[in-house]
């Protein structure tokens, strides 16, 4: 039986709400500190979640934005990596001993999304609960494409910020 109350190693299996990508690993180091010389460009995301996330875009409408000439090992890595050019990208951060609270992105359950989830920083002991499926924590550098039509909370218990970003699908999906 598994203990509910343990942050789950990925793996890839079937029954996981989380998948791999396959791109290469991104320099996540690289792109948090590029993005911390910048952190006056961060805006709430979405209050009615949390009140301790917020993000900066990088691309809207598959156009890379102004704030993104910021960030340039985020944009190499994804024009070199990324095989199509996103509609949407931005890098969003949670504060210390933050939570987004629990909902879905789509209405459905079974499938993953065709956009991507990368960790950048993501502390030891702060994960992604998804209902009934167990806690996960993204690796720096990782990339995943995860079933967000399931219910799910973000949980950063650390005194250190969570860095992720978000790639959306092409605009042709």
């Amino acid at each position: 039986m598994r203990n509910r109350d343990a942050i789950i190693q990925f793996n890839n299996s079937d029954d996981s709400p989380l998948r791999a990508t396959g791109l290469p690993i991104a320099p996540a180091t690289q792109i948090v500190n590029e993005i911390m010389q910048c952190r006056r460009l961060f805006v709430p995301r979405s209050e009615r979640y949390s009140q301790h996330w917020s993000s900066v875009d990088m691309i809207l409408d598959s156009q890379w934005t102004p704030e993104s000439r910021r960030c340039p090992a985020f944009v190499a890595w994804v024009e070199q990596c990324v095989p199509w050019l996103p509609n949407r990208a931005y890098i969003a951060r949670l504060q210390p001993r933050g939570v987004i609270e629990w909902h879905s992105d789509y209405p459905e359950e079974e499938g993953f999304s065709k956009g991507f989830i990368l960790g950048l920083k993501c502390p030891e002991g702060s994960y992604i609960q998804f209902a009934d499926l167990g806690k996960y924590r993204y690796a720096d550098g990782e990339s995943y494409h995860a079933r967000l039509g399931i219910a799910h909370r973000v949980v950063n218990p650390t005194n250190a910020h969570r860095f992720t970003a978000f790639i959306g699908s092409s605009r042709d999906v």
